[in-house]
């Protein structure tokens, strides 16, 4: 399906303020984190009104609170 090679996220919204995220990375495989899907997953979720702009993004490295400031867009 991906003849370049892609990386996947999967991610599972759990409450307004809690995600559950998985990244399989090209050419690295699963990965523990991935700030920058962790970082996009937030903005898709806000996007579709499903969490909160402030929401704790789980990985199998640990967990990360991040922030879509309003005033800003950052």
């Amino acid at each position: 399906i991906f003849p370049e090679r892609a990386n996947i996220s999967l991610a599972q919204i759990v409450s307004r303020d809690h995600i559950i995220l998985r990244t399989w990375e090209r050419g690295a495989g699963l990965t523990r984190a991935c700030g920058s899907a962790a970082c996009a997953t937030l903005v898709a979720a806000v996007r579709k009104n499903l969490t909160d702009r402030t929401a704790r993004v789980s990985q199998a490295g640990g967990d990360l609170t991040i922030e879509w400031r309003e005033r800003d867009g950052h």
